[in-house]
């Protein structure tokens, strides 16, 4: 029984120290345990793989990987390793904001496996290279990168990857103004995205595709859009993804007229961004925000929150740094600073040039055609607001286009010519009634009923869910409870049965000691007996054998023949000897006479 349990005992010490960690094992764990014992191409593979793994958890990690995996694969000539190694490099860059770094690793990267014909790697590269261009703002080389990206992906068959080359088109189309191209890149994107069956990447189309709704004021769409992934990204728990589509959802109640509501979503927006401290998303939410202020003439408000939100975007993201330049040009025309309003339009120009972006163009020209049209020089509000709607109708931006149809209308009833006053006004309220209809807004509150209604669903089953996880928390830490009870009661029967062991061995140990002293006593009484003995041997001579004797004169014949008086063969045989006396008998019979006489004096005479 003892045996046994000492057998079994480190088993059940072992289940109890690390049942909860049976299942922790992590796939990089398994790539790390894998990566010391791999060598040659298999360890470059490893390398690049651990890399990517950290290229947005660890930069420093991911740099070393990504070093080592460079240089092991130029010693062995593998040119595929290789370039993988200096496209995960060039990441590192970009995620760190060095764009152009970014974009000339990866062209490098590029030129290996073009050099080398080797297309397999060439349509992640692509995509790299498309997001590289996309960060820096160059949209049409980022719009081309991706075109190359998705001709290799797709033949190989890598639906993942070309799904993201499709989004990569589609965005840039939207940051140019081509929303019909863009909504078909992103569908396209939606349609093999659903079919791999990822719901985040799915949650991130609907957005882009609610993103191109909202652009062209369809406003119902939009929303329908924003609302089925905003549902994924609650089930996925996705705090950013989460922020961003409640601020989506907040603009188009806000350009609905409906600012109390838009409030709402903000706020939400705003708080789940904090929560994690994403920069991104609160810029983009604060921007939201002052726009709202802006819009219920709380300029100074709205000029504070556009000003904290172009410092959180002034890291990187050159489209929230149009957008708000020329937000902040407009709260000052709205101020009277026209002088300011017109410096800040004139950066945001600059900036929507140098990156391509028409949209942002459209709505700096805008704002200095407001500040001139505010100081009563309508000739030059009339030329720039001209050129901000071509540049608006000539992308399909209707909201832009319909607020400088309504603008150039009322600059030219203050010039009096009534005739184009009335022609763009029309043009202006037939864009405003498809935009506001009726049913466009009772479609927005039939999907925010549908959503609502979801929600309270999707709430109540992540509380049946969190109660299932805590059931099973609860069965685990049972399970262990037992275990480590199971564990307490051996090591006590272990223990006792030890100390039962001991008692009977130390039991047996004093008995062996008395035993041994018994025994030892015995020998003792043993060799005192057998000395005395020999003592009395030595003075013993021991006759044996058959002895011849005579069986009237008993004599008795010796081993040479002779025939001897008993006496005197016993004392040469023996240590005996005689001494000679009458008994009884033979006094009687040989000495009658005397012995009758002696008794009648009384005594025997010898």
């Amino acid at each position: 029984m003892e045996k046994q349990l000492m057998k079994i005992f480190p088993y059940i010490i072992a289940i109890v120290m690390f049942a909860p960690q049976l299942s922790a094992q992590t796939p990089v764990d398994s790539l790390t345990t894998t990566l010391a014992n791999s060598s040659g191409r298999q360890r470059v593979n490893d390398l690049n793989s651990l890399t990517e793994h950290f290229l947005n958890r660890d930069a420093e990690k991911a740099r070393q990987y990504s070093m080592e995996a460079r240089e092991l694969s130029v010693e062995l000539g593998y040119t595929t390793g290789e370039a993988l190694a200096l496209s995960n490099l060039g990441e590192l860059y970009r995620i760190a904001g060095e764009s152009q770094e970014a974009i000339d690793i990866q062209l490098k990267a590029l030129e290996i496996v073009n050099h080398d014909r080797n297309i397999s790697i060439t349509g992640i590269i692509n995509n790299r290279l498309s997001f590289a261009y996309r960060t820096q703002g160059r949209y049409k080389d980022s719009i081309a990168a991706a075109r190359e990206a998705y001709d290799v992906l797709i033949r190989l068959g890598d639906s993942v990857e070309a799904s993201f080359a499709l989004n990569m088109i589609g965005y840039g189309y939207w940051r140019t103004g081509v929303y019909d191209s863009s909504l078909v890149y992103y569908k396209n994107a939606l349609k093999l995205r659903e079919t791999v069956g990822d719901k985040m990447l799915v949650a991130r189309t609907y957005n882009n595709i609610g993103v191109v709704h909202y652009q062209l004021a369809d406003y119902e769409r939009a929303l329908e859009s924003y609302l089925k992934s905003l549902h994924l990204r609650e089930e996925l728990n996705d705090k950013e993804g989460i922020s961003i589509v409640l601020t989506n959802i907040g603009k188009t109640y806000q350009d609905w007229g409906n600012t109390d509501e838009a409030m709402e979503y903000f706020k939400r927006s705003y708080d789940t961004a904090v929560e994690i401290d994403d920069k991104r998303a609160i810029a983009y939410v604060l921007n939201n925000i002052g726009a709202v202020h802006e819009l219920k003439g709380d300029y100074e408000a709205a000029l504070g929150y556009y000003e904290k939100s172009l410092e959180l975007y002034r890291s990187g993201e050159t489209g929230g740094i149009i957008l708000n330049l020329n937000c902040i040009a407009t709260v000052h025309n709205h101020l009277g600073n026209y002088d300011t309003a017109r410096e800040y339009a004139v950066q945001a120009y600059e900036e929507a040039e140098r990156t391509g972006s028409i949209e942002g163009q459209a709505s700096a020209y805008r704002n200095i055609g407001i500040s001139y049209q505010l100081q009563n020089n309508n000739d030059k509000a009339l030329d720039y607001l001209t050129r901000s709607l071509k540049l608006s109708i000539g992308i399909t931006q209707r909201d832009l286009t319909r607020e400088n149809y309504n603008t150039i209308s009322d600059i030219y009833e203050v010039m009096d010519d009534y005739k184009n006053s009335l022609h763009y006004y029309r043009r202006y309220e037939a864009l405003h009634d498809s935009l506001f209809s009726e049913e466009a807004a009772q479609f927005i509150d039939h999907l925010k009923n549908v959503y609502e209604t979801e929600r309270a669903e999707r709430e109540n089953e992540v509380l049946r869910n969190e109660k299932l996880a805590q059931d099973i928390i609860l069965r685990r830490n049972r399970i262990i409870i037992v275990l480590i009870s199971i564990s307490l009661v051996s090591i006590i029967a272990l223990s006792f049965i030890q100390y039962l062991a001991y008692r009977h061995k130390q039991k047996a140990n004093l008995l062996l000691q008395e035993k041994n002293r018994e025994i030892s006593e015995q020998r003792d009484s043993i060799e005192h007996q057998k000395s005395e003995l020999e003592n009395a041997m030595s003075h013993i001579k021991v006759l044996s054998g058959l002895i011849p004797i005579c069986s009237h004169c008993k004599k008795i014949r010796d081993d040479e023949g002779y025939w001897k008086q008993i006496e005197s063969y016993i004392t040469e045989h023996s240590d005996a000897e005689f001494s000679h006396g009458i008994c009884p008998e033979c006094q009687s019979k040989y000495y009658a006479e005397f012995y009758h006489g002696s008794q009648a004096n009384g005594k025997i005479k010898s």
